[in-house]
């Protein structure tokens, strides 16, 4: 009986060589995933490295970043230069100032993780925080600190980004789900609504795909002389001090404020312009790097992008889950097919079977099909990226990294369940 099931699955399993092999090397990948993941494989260090983190429809950004609409509604405002006593009093008066140049709305991207020594300055930003255009960014450490997040008047909105460990950013929470506790919008998105109001525009998914308006760094100093053609769609950022100090009113600020939405948070310290800060920087798709990148936005015009992309409304629809095994199983399909046409066409099958020619004859045959599946597989690698690309412009993510290492993986899997073919072959005979 046993021996029955054995020789049907035999003849099945070469009834179906290709489609067996092309199932085999999806196996074969879920497993390598989860090592990866489970063990830790960390100790290589394979992250810092920044293999794992290439995917390469981050070129379209440097493509096409010029044509994505800034609009010039958002505006940031650098605190950096306060220390930590300074913030609540400081905040109060430049949110009475903000106040009177009538913005859209106002998002506060800074933690208090104390009181204040003078209970009154608590008071006094508390209430300026529940304005009905203001939102106040919490997260795990600042949600429970009095006064902000008890106070039900406050509008606030999740701040912390997904966990990329230390990865590109490339996603934004719609929202976020605490334990116990109603969903909470994200930062951006709770702005984007308190700006606009409940109009429909916001992905139903846990995340959306940030599309990225400038460059690397994402924001130019507003009052700056001249600004290079490439900084053109970045965000106008100003010094928090600027708008504080008597010497602002020789300045015109209230056009770069008046209806716009203003975030306010850390771009720099002591000033947006030091290059050597590093506080709460992050890895964007905007670097020219494709690997081993170094974080160079700060999160403030991270949520400013994920801003501007839900005001665009032009979002990306990302391949995954079923769609995209379905995408793999076509691709490698094909790629095992052409595979065996190749060799077929090389001859190797007829000239094992003459015993009259002389290995190197054979040797030469198989090293010629070998190079004509390397090219193969290099051109189709080559369209395969340019048609991903192509995707990408049109707003469709898919992740051809996964693609070409599962490609990699069949010539791997098939070269080596060859000779169990062979036999399985020799048995039906």
């Amino acid at each position: 009986m046993l021996q029955t099931v054995i020789a049907r699955m035999r003849r099945l399993l070469l009834k179906f060589k290709l489609v067996s092999i092309v199932v085999l090397t999806m196996i074969v990948m879920q497993g390598l995933k989860y090592i990866y993941h489970k063990l830790p494989l960390e100790l290589f260090r394979i992250s810092e490295i920044g293999v794992d983190d290439i995917d390469l429809t981050d070129a379209v950004y440097h493509i096409q970043h010029k044509t994505i609409d800034t609009s010039r509604q958002i505006v940031l405002i650098n605190i950096g230069c306060w220390t930590d006593m300074d913030k609540r009093g400081k905040m109060v008066a430049l949110i009475e100032k903000l106040n009177a140049l009538q913005p859209k709305a106002v998002g506060v991207d800074l933690y208090f993780t104390e009181r204040h020594s003078d209970s009154a300055i608590d008071e006094k930003l508390n209430s300026l925080l529940s304005g009905n255009n203001i939102v106040f960014g919490i997260n795990h450490a600042n949600r429970s600190i009095f006064p902000f997040y008890k106070d039900q008047q406050v509008n606030y909105g999740y701040i912390n980004l997904p966990d990329a460990e230390g990865r590109t950013m490339r996603e934004y929470f719609t929202h976020y789900k605490i334990a116990g506790e109603p969903d909470i919008e994200s930062f951006s998105v709770k702005l984007y609504h308190t700006a606009f109001g409940l109009k429909p525009g916001v992905p139903n998914e846990p995340t959306f795909m940030i599309r990225y308006a400038g460059t690397e760094k994402g924001f130019y100093n507003a009052f700056q002389n001249e600004l290079a053609d490439d900084r053109l769609h970045d965000f106008p950022a100003i010094e928090a001090d600027i708008l504080l100090k008597d010497s602002s009113a020789n300045i015109d600020i209230r056009p770069l404020i008046s209806n716009k939405i203003v975030i306010i948070g850390w771009l720099g310290s002591p000033g947006m312009d030091n290059i050597n800060d590093v506080t709460d920087k992050h890895r964007v798709p905007t670097d020219f790097k494709l690997a081993n990148r170094v974080p160079t936005m700060p999160g403030t015009v991270v949520h400013a992008n994920a801003l501007q992309t839900l005001i665009n409304n032009r979002f990306v629809y990302k391949i995954e889950g079923l769609f995209m095994l379905f995408i793999l199983f076509g691709v490698m399909l094909f790629c095992i097919w052409v595979s065996e046409r190749i060799e077929e066409n090389s001859h190797i099958k007829k000239q094992k079977q003459n015993e009259t020619l002389i290995e190197n004859k054979k040797a030469r045959a198989k090293f010629k099909a070998a190079i004509y599946e390397w090219l193969f597989n290099l051109l189709f690698t080559l369209l395969l990226i340019v048609l991903t690309i192509m995707l990408m412009r049109i707003r469709i993510h898919l992740n051809i990294g996964e693609v070409i290492i599962h490609i990699i993986l069949l010539a791997e899997v098939k070269r080596l369940v060859s000779p169990l073919w062979e036999i399985m072959k020799a048995k039906e005979k």
